[in-house]
């Protein structure tokens, strides 16, 4: 049985996936936002606006986690970056989801399907890479602990 010089620090691992889950589910979401009439969208938009807060929330939690860590588990600035960027991909979500309620449009710049679609499809990617490296992660640190 191997030792650590320090405690692992699993937390920025599943807040990081954590966060990438909720971009699927903003997502789907704005998915489901094309698809629904003018009068079904301010529900879309509510749940849009409560996971675009939940992500807010999880970046914050990243940030304030990674100002009072001695050793994070990978740099420090891809973690930042990373947690921001997905944050920003939310934002977006939300954002169209608002003004698309907002101006209570009716017909739909033509293409959106497929840009909606496109982001859709890199959220699930995200998570998916994310829940990947963390499994080889922990996996490499079993490795290096049991020698």
């Amino acid at each position: 049985m191997g030792f650590r010089l320090l405690p692992p620090n699993d937390a920025f691992y599943d807040l990081l996936t954590a966060s990438a889950a909720l971009s699927v589910d903003g997502s789907r979401e704005l998915t489901a936002l094309l698809a629904a009439s003018t009068i079904e969208r301010a529900a879309i938009r509510d749940r849009l606006q409560e996971i675009e807060r939940a992500a807010d929330d999880a970046t914050h939690e990243i940030v304030d986690r990674l100002a009072h860590c001695l050793v994070p588990p990978m740099d420090r600035t891809d973690i930042h970056d990373l947690a921001i960027a997905i944050d920003r991909c939310v934002d977006a979500m939300e954002e169209c989801a608002d003004l698309v309620t907002r101006y209570r449009l009716d017909v739909l710049v033509r293409g959106i399907e497929e840009q909606v679609s496109v982001v859709a499809r890199m959220a699930d990617l995200t998570h998916e890479a994310m829940r990947t490296f963390v499994a080889e992660e922990f996996e490499r640190l079993d490795v290096l602990s049991a020698h």
